[in-house]
């Protein structure tokens, strides 16, 4: 991203972005000179410099030949910085004054890969008691700052990985050696992967991917009891038996066998 579509993407428009690179480059300028610098009509660059003033932008010298100069960057950027802050506390006052319909069971579908990591970010931000995913590798890596975040706030966070999972968290522990985390085989050749949560057996994500790249067949969002029971139980049945499974490679005694089915009820119960 160029200068210009930064200082965009922070409220300026088009023309009032090249006028204050402009002005920074070529301190005290004509607004004719700016106009000719940058290419557009001298009107319409007269209007941006007007705007640039009252946003705080600029600086006009009203000298015999008036003349513009661009405020510092480091303060047009703190300004800005502020006003976002002032506007996304407001936003946050009215939203909270909102009443979401929690009782919402529909069953929504997501059309994009970032609908639907947006999606599980929120789910996992929300998290009150215990978390049930099973993941792709790549996509818990992805959701790994979110993981971390709820498991410092006391929220189990049960994981069945497919492995490898190199990526790092924030106490510099591998995401796949938490305890809470099970590496598992990835999924037989032919057979779709995918990404399915459920947040406190009361909301549930499942996602299907197509088989060798990033795009996904379907991917389902709901609030509905039934369904996120059901996934949230499904999650704890499938981590049982991955338990079990890699246990009998190393010998499991039956004392270990029945601490993972003691596990398996602890989880059910939880929510």
């Amino acid at each position: 991203m160029d200068t210009e579509k930064s200082l965009e993407s922070l409220g300026l428009t088009p023309i009032e972005s090249l006028a204050y690179v402009y002005l920074v480059a070529n301190p005290s300028s004509t607004g004719y000179r700016v106009a000719r610098g940058i290419g557009k009509p001298t009107a319409n660059v007269y209007r941006a410099l007007e705007s640039l003033g009252r946003k705080g932008a600029v600086l006009h010298d009203r000298a015999a030949t008036p003349l513009f100069r661009a405020v510092a960057p480091d303060d047009l950027l703190a300004r800005l910085e502020r006003e976002f802050m002032q506007r996304k506390a407001a936003a946050a006052r009215e939203l909270k004054a909102l009443r979401p319909d929690e009782g919402d069971e529909r069953i929504y579908a997501l059309k994009s890969f970032d609908q639907v990591l947006a999606r599980a970010r929120i789910m996992l931000a929300s998290a009150r008691r215990v978390v049930m995913m099973d993941a792709m590798s790549d996509l818990a890596a992805a959701l790994s700052t979110e993981i971390d975040d709820a498991r410092r706030r006391g929220v189990r966070v049960l994981i069945r990985a497919r492995v490898p999972l190199p990526h790092r968290v924030s106490d510099g522990s591998v995401l796949g050696e938490h305890v809470d985390t099970r590496p598992d085989t990835r999924p037989a050749p032919g057979r779709h992967p995918s990404l399915r949560m459920a947040i406190d057996a009361r909301e549930a994500l499942m996602v299907w991917f197509s088989v060798g790249d990033d795009r996904f067949r379907d991917a389902l969002w709901t609030r509905s009891d039934f369904l996120a029971r059901s996934q949230h139980d499904a999650l704890a049945a499938e981590r049982c038996c991955v338990q079990i499974e890699t246990g009998m490679v190393e010998g499991l005694s039956v004392d270990e066998v029945e601490a993972v089915f003691e596990e398996w009820k602890s989880l059910r119960a939880m929510v």
